[in-house]
């Protein structure tokens, strides 16, 4: 199979550009075939759909470190006002 393309100067003078080619249609001759149209946007579909799912799980992660955070800043507070209020020890002496 062999096709050609033409287009004529833009400029209005008579030079064209052109470009042939030929193609080997044969089994092991020439190029291989793209993929059709069905396979490829199913993979990219899926491509896509794969990127999404990480992006979501970072983003859930980095939510969820986040909220770590914040809850061991709450307990650390909490612990040193405990610590603060706690009475001190006292020694009781028996009595004989």
């Amino acid at each position: 199979m062999s096709w050609a393309f033409t287009v004529p100067n833009a400029g209005g003078n008579q030079k064209f550009f052109s470009f042939s080619a030929n193609v080997g249609l044969g089994v092991g001759v020439g190029t291989h075939g793209v993929p059709d149209g069905g396979p490829a946007v199913v993979l990219l579909g899926i491509g896509l759909w794969v990127i999404e799912f990480i992006r979501r799980k970072v983003r859930r992660r980095a939510c969820q470190q986040k909220q770590i955070e914040a809850l061991t800043a709450v307990v650390q507070k909490v612990s040193a006002q405990l610590e603060a209020t706690k009475p001190a020890p006292q020694v009781v002496a028996e009595n004989p």
